[in-house]
């Protein structure tokens, strides 16, 4: 999710989204649009590519992988909501410290 550069664009578009609960902004930010992509480019280089090992392919692909993608966008999600309301909170003065 790319930031606006203008503090008032941003206020209005996270006044809108911070609305969403936290964790639901970490899945449809980290899982849906960072996490399956990367997911989908990764399987399908590995089709192109051919799997020579179908057992070891699924061990380090799907069984530690997928957890770890899914672990990764989550944070990464989590991670984005916590700036944003921290940058919402500091423009809008509710963070104690006002504007310098």
């Amino acid at each position: 999710m790319p930031q606006p550069k203008n503090d008032f664009a941003f206020l209005r578009k996270w006044e809108k989204e911070r609305k969403e609960n936290k964790w639901r902004f970490a899945i449809r930010i980290g899982l849906f649009q960072y996490v399956i992509p990367i997911i989908l480019i990764v399987i399908g280089y590995d089709l192109i590519k051919g799997i020579d090992d179908m057992d070891e392919y699924l061990m380090i692909r799907v069984y530690v992988g997928v957890p770890v993608y899914v672990f990764c966008g989550l944070f990464a999600g989590w991670w984005m909501y916590r700036n944003n309301e921290k940058r919402y909170k500091s423009l809008k003065g509710l963070d104690g410290k006002g504007r310098h």
